[in-house]
């Protein structure tokens, strides 16, 4: 985790110009459309679809998010598997996470997070705050924003997020993420 050490006044300037930036970008939508194929991204953007999953008589939580750039080509993956138990809101809200966690691990600076949850779609693109039980882990996506020049969000249908699902079910992987390019992917454990 990085430290970074700021005077009150440079603090204050930050805060108030990263507040103003974020109620004009992300206001809160009255309703979302949702797509059934999803967005594709502009030239330079990431999109990362995301998805959670709990599966009965498991006691076990799994998130998959898939990156694709502007062409459609895949870039990177993540699967994470966990031993507990989440309801699927909250889940949704984690696999948000891994998702912009993802996309700040490998420096892309303007994304799209696409899901399949209309709820964590509008309470991540609302600058309200969110006292739901999943509340806390929005407050931690949202302190990520400054780290990307363009942070979107996109509502998908369960059709057109079946990849992102498919690296959220039991047995589709065995390695926890890894980076395409036009050659070879590479994975890490």
């Amino acid at each position: 985790m990085e430290c970074i050490t700021l005077s009150p006044e440079d603090l204050f300037k930050f805060s108030s110009n990263y507040l103003l930036t974020f109620h004009h970008v992300h206001a809160s939508p009255a309703r979302l459309a949702r797509s059934p194929a999803g967005l594709r991204p502009v030239e330079g953007r990431i999109k990362l679809n995301f998805d959670g999953a709990v599966f009965a008589g498991s006691q076990e939580i799994r998130m998959g998010i898939v990156a694709r750039d502007f062409s459609s080509h895949y870039v990177g993956w993540k699967s994470v598997r966990q031993q507990r138990r989440e309801e699927p809101e909250l889940l949704e809200a984690f696999a948000a996470r891994e998702a912009i966690l993802l996309a700040h691990r490998f420096k892309w600076r303007k994304i799209i997070l696409e899901g399949d949850c209309s709820n964590v779609i509008l309470k991540l693109s609302s600058p309200q705050l969110d006292w739901s039980a999943a509340g806390t882990v929005f407050r931690d996506i949202k302190t990520l924003f400054f780290y990307f020049d363009s942070c979107e969000f996109s509502l998908i249908g369960r059709f057109g997020n079946n990849i992102a699902h498919f690296l959220a079910k039991p047995g589709s992987v065995i390695i926890s993420f890894g980076l395409f390019d036009s050659f070879a992917a590479t994975s890490h454990r």
